[in-house]
């Protein structure tokens, strides 16, 4: 039986939703070096979160609201001044502290990740999530009823921006923090571009959870307030359309072992927002994560994990789209081969796509298993007759 862990301790986090999204990943909390790019496994590490933030940039549409402190505004008729203040608090990734920082100047959609490392307790592998903003504002001495009137609203755009990031609802935030354990109990895969081995536990997976929880999984209101307590079900409607009934879940998580499918593929897998991750796997966001993103209040759009010569749409080129297209060969149209041939009809050219690009998975992590040959004509052989342009096909198993 493989050994499952506990995965992730979830950080006390608020209320506060999200278009053009960009995950910024912020490194100054790194007092640990975990993410220094002067070590081969720093280097790795960093492209790795890197990667995941750069899916949930892709999926996420929303247009979030620059947060930037006024300038004190002086008044021209008596002697009055107004000021604002905002404060982003947030635990230290290095060290487990509280940090608050005064006055960031965030620009439009951009949502900002302080990251790093400490040993964290027990099986825990990352803890991520993010707190409600601070902001405060006043005045001192006269002003006139006109100044008044603009400093109110002033006042009424910059409170929006730093709660609300102009959306009308749902969860939303400036960021959060995010940490990965680094003590000798976590033997990191630190590498998103291979799959994990037996014993190793896969950094690309605990990010794309971990970020889950900075971006309101299991940790806003939004989210437990959709948690039946009573029941254990999530009653999120996109959710619900996603899994088919309501799905199992806690305050924080799915329920351990919650099955759906990769986002934007058939492939079927264990969502990557339960509560644990087994040694040696790989975990992608799932259907079921990116409909709840969706019930919290993101705006979420499926990635484009397009993939020539993945006739069959499960995110790898593999002998099954060679059965796929044999079995379409001759069709007007490409829809039987997800449209991952060259466009023109299912013909011999599709299968030239398929050899070029066997052993090849969608989007980032192209060649993830590593270089992979086409079966050559002694595993499987193609006879290809045309016959006045109409080009027929016939595959038959090769001898050994």
């Amino acid at each position: 039986m493989r050994s499952r862990v506990l995965l992730f301790a979830l950080s006390l986090a608020f209320a506060t939703t999200a278009q053009a999204v960009e995950i910024v990943l912020k490194y100054d909390y790194d007092t640990q070096n975990f993410f220094n790019t002067g070590s081969s496994n720093g280097q790795k590490a960093r492209a790795t979160l890197e990667a995941a933030a750069d899916f949930y940039s892709e999926i996420l549409t929303d247009t979030l609201d620059r947060i930037e402190t006024p300038d004190p505004f002086y008044s021209q008729a008596f002697n009055g001044v107004a000021t604002w203040e905002w404060q982003a608090g947030f635990t230290h990734p290095g060290t487990g502290g509280s940090v608050t920082l005064y006055d960031l100047t965030i620009p439009q959609n951009e949502f900002w990740i302080y990251v790093g490392a400490r040993s964290l307790s027990g099986s825990t592998l990352g803890y991520g999530g993010t707190s409600s903003p601070g902001y405060s504002y006043g005045g001192d001495g006269g002003f006139s009823s006109s100044e008044i009137s603009q400093i109110n609203s002033i006042s009424d755009d910059f409170v929006d921006a730093v709660t609300t990031r102009g959306e009308l609802s749902g969860y939303v935030s400036w960021g959060g923090s995010l940490t990965f354990d680094n003590d000798t109990s976590t033997t990191w895969n630190y590498d998103y571009s291979v799959n994990p081995t037996s014993n190793q536990n896969d950094l690309y997976s605990v990010a794309i959870h971990e970020m889950g929880h900075v971006l309101g999984l299991g940790t806003s209101s939004q989210w437990t307030g959709l948690v039946d307590v009573s029941n254990n079900v999530f009653t999120g409607s996109n959710s619900i359309a996603s899994y088919g009934t309501y799905p199992p879940a806690t305050t924080g998580h799915w329920a351990d072992g919650t099955m759906s499918v990769r986002y934007g593929t058939n492939v079927a897998q264990e969502t990557a927002l339960d509560p644990t991750l087994r040694r040696g796997d790989r975990k992608h966001l799932t259907d079921l994560d990116a409909a709840a993103l969706k019930d919290i209040g993101w705006s979420v759009t499926p990635p484009d994990l397009s993939q020539p010569g993945d006739f069959n749409g499960d995110g790898q080129v593999d002998i099954a789209d060679y059965v796929v297209w044999r079995n379409n060969l001759g069709s007007s149209n490409e829809l039987a081969i997800h449209n991952n041939g060259n466009g023109g009809g299912i013909t011999a050219a599709d299968y030239t796509i398929w050899k070029n690009n066997f052993g090849q998975s969608q989007g980032a992590f192209s060649g993830l298993a590593g270089p992979t040959s086409v079966p050559e004509p002694t595993a499987l052989s193609i006879a290809v007759v045309c016959f006045g342009g109409l080009c027929l096909g016939r595959a038959r198993q090769g001898k050994h």
